[in-house]
């Protein structure tokens, strides 16, 4: 298999990767908007973002699989790269897309938990008022099985916004976890260049340099200053 099939096969990613952005860009326009009953076009959205998960993925499988093809072949550490580049996306798109469902959700259930709580006290207050069109009076065990179901209702949403602030506190410790990385292989670079760190301490020292001159220069100022009033 020649290196032609793999740079077709990373084309088809990028396009894949691309659409794929602009489909979770339009996906958070919903997050800002919430109804209480998904759109057809919220549905639509986020059927394509699942499909477009879905195609991404296989096609970085086959990318790896042609890299795997092409080790006996002159192959440059610059395709790993890339392919792990392309995971790596494909990992952010796939938080993303969590990230924006999980708000649209807890919004979601928010907007009908205060749709039934009020439609709840229209009625108690309908009834309370004789205008239970039954001509009954309210029944306390009804109306302590729907208090129960709100709170039920509550401490699910409680737990899903728990869950969100768990996920949040995981990626920030995966992103210092990669910042991190970079620099350690920045110190590393850094000692393998040569004459790369010796170049840096004489600027630092020159800079310590003009900083001392310029303290000097306003101290004799001063004393000028001083002495002249």
């Amino acid at each position: 298999m020649s290196t032609s099939a793999y740079t077709q096969s990373r084309a088809h990613v990028l396009s894949l990767s691309t659409q794929l952005s602009n489909v979770l860009a339009r996906y958070s326009s919903f997050a800002t908007d919430v109804h209480t009953t998904p759109s057809a076009e919220e549905v639509e959205t986020k059927n394509k973002i699942q499909t477009l998960l879905s195609d991404l993925s296989a096609a970085i499988n086959d990318m790896s699989r042609i890299l795997d093809t092409l080790q006996t072949e002159s192959l440059s550490s610059s395709k790993f790269q890339q392919l792990s580049r392309h995971k790596d996306e494909l990992k952010r798109h796939r938080q993303d897309y969590q990230r924006l469902a999980n708000q649209i959700e807890q919004e979601r259930n928010r907007l009908n938990l205060l749709s039934n709580v009020r439609s709840d006290i229209d009625q108690y207050n309908d009834n309370a008022n004789g205008n239970n069109p039954t001509g009954g009076n309210i029944n306390s065990d009804d109306y302590m099985l729907d208090e129960r179901l709100r709170i039920d209702r509550s401490h699910g949403i409680v737990d899903n916004l728990i869950n969100q602030v768990m996920e949040t506190r995981d990626e920030m410790m995966r992103q210092g976890s990669t910042l991190s990385n970079v620099s350690n292989r920045l110190e590393r670079t850094l000692s393998t260049v040569p004459g790369l760190n010796t170049l840096i301490n004489k600027i630092d020292a020159r800079h310590r340099k003009e900083a001392i001159i310029l303290v000097v220069v306003i101290l004799i100022c001063l004393i000028i200053l001083w002495f002249s009033l």
